[in-house]
């Protein structure tokens, strides 16, 4: 014996399905929304239940400038020359000569820096291609 369905009573089941399945996504949504102005709610009290923290002024240190001998000042010398010698080259960096080093102070911190070194290296890649 063959069971078949007309076309009235398979319409009526899709139709069902599709009843079934977008109230199911609904009323999921609906509680997700409940739970989530319940989380809101309570993380709303807590912020009201502590305190405020006074808030005192940060004293800055004047940074410590270290004497350095006249030893160390003749390395770092050396050590720059050597290398702006293996940067330049021989015939280049033959005509240099290091007079006088002084360290600039930056106020970018060391993440904003790389991350500028990066996208410029970045940029020129791009028209280099």
């Amino acid at each position: 014996m063959e069971l078949t369905l007309t076309m009235m009573e398979k319409t009526e089941t899709g139709l069902i399905t599709i009843l079934l399945g977008l109230g199911t996504v609904f009323v999921v949504l609906i509680l997700l929304i409940f739970v989530v102005n319940l989380l809101k709610n309570t993380a709303q009290e807590k912020k009201e239940a502590v305190e405020p923290a006074k808030i005192t002024p940060a004293v800055q240190e004047e940074p410590k400038i270290e004497e350095t001998s006249k030893e160390d000042e003749l390395q770092l010398i050396a050590v720059i020359a050597a290398a702006l010698n293996a940067y330049l080259g021989e015939e280049k960096a033959s005509y240099l000569r290091v007079r006088s080093i002084r360290r600039i102070a930056s106020a970018d911190n060391n993440w904003s820096v790389t991350g500028r070194n990066q996208t410029i290296s970045d940029r020129q890649n791009l028209y280099r291609d």
